[in-house]
């Protein structure tokens, strides 16, 4: 028998045993290496978060798959001790469930990702843990008056402000891949909608009741203002010609079927510093946060951080 089947097998052994010397055998890197042939996942590439990396869990040779896999593993490592609430769980879920629009078509989606319900729970609780681990690494001080000023007067094209648009929708989720038939049922449930409008119904009940957009349907449907930049092109092509208070009717876009009524438009125009204060701090924080956060990925791939390439 090869000295590595026999460090394999004692690996295993240990473990089942409960011997105090199997940890620290598992965790050897010839060790790892051996049990990752053996069980078809390749050859061992780093040690990271306490975890093993093998060939078949990145997708291809180039080392940037394997320092993101790293980072990804240290990361888990990291936040493993995080607490989050399970309100906060339940309802990330429910919002990421909300964008299918459709219990079967998620039930589908979640066989085809190979995962249960539960692991899908487990997976956004896992996510939710290392954001907030993230959070706590990042800066959160406002920044000063003079930095917001200086940022400014040095970015002046940065606060011109082009034609917005402000509108409302009943949306019924239905994207790219959707299953036919479940496709032709929000065909005709939106131009049922589509009827009820034209019969004096109102948007904003309409909306409150029947659209899958979760983020707008508890205000009516309100997208807020929005610039041609921020919506899909089909959406702002359907609206272009709109008059205030004129409404689309029923179409799809990669995402859905819409109804879209705009009820404002905003001419292109030159923002002051206190106008866009709100949006300087923001996008001031923003780049400190940016560049911190390139420094935590540097060190969520390094050494001190268990991510050992082999």
């Amino acid at each position: 028998m090869s000295t590595a089947a026999r460090v394999a097998i004692l690996s295993v052994l240990a473990a089942v045993a409960g011997l105090g010397s199997g940890e620290l055998i598992f965790r050897a890197p010839v060790c790892r290496d051996v049990l990752g042939r053996f069980f078809l996942r390749g050859k061992l590439l780093a040690l990271a978060g306490g975890a093993g990396i093998y060939e078949s869990d990145i997708s291809s040779s180039d080392p940037a798959a394997l320092r993101s896999a790293i980072i990804a593993a240290n990361l888990r490592y990291a936040a493993r001790a995080e607490r989050i609430d399970p309100g906060r769980v339940e309802e990330e879920c429910k919002i990421l469930r909300a964008q299918f629009g459709d219990e079967a078509l998620f039930r589908r989606a979640l066989k085809t990702s190979g995962l249960s319900p539960d692991e899908f729970v487990t997976l956004v609780a896992n996510q939710l843990r290392e954001l907030q681990w993230l959070e706590k690494q990042l800066p959160s001080s406002e920044p000063t008056d003079a930095m917001c000023e200086a940022y400014f007067q040095a970015h002046p094209d940065q606060f011109m402000l082009p034609a917005r648009f402000r509108a409302r929708h009943l949306f019924l989720a239905a994207p790219d891949g959707t299953a036919p038939e479940i496709a032709e049922s929000k065909a005709q449930l939106i131009d049922r909608l589509w009827s009820e409008l034209e019969r004096g119904a109102d948007f904003a009940q309409l909306a409150a009741q029947s659209s899958e957009d979760e983020a707008t349907k508890s205000r009516g449907g309100d997208l807020g203002f929005f610039s041609s930049a921020q919506m899909p092109g089909e959406f702002i092509e359907k609206i272009a010609d709109l008059r205030t208070a004129g409404r689309t009717r029923p179409f799809r876009s990669h995402l859905g079927f819409h109804i879209v009524e705009l009820t404002n438009v905003s001419a292109p125009r030159e923002m002051g510093f206190k106008e866009a204060r709100r949006e300087i701090e923001e996008e001031v924080t923003s780049v400190a946060r940016a560049f911190e956060a390139a420094r935590v990925s540097e060190k969520l791939s390094g050494p001190q951080f268990r991510g050992i390439k082999l």
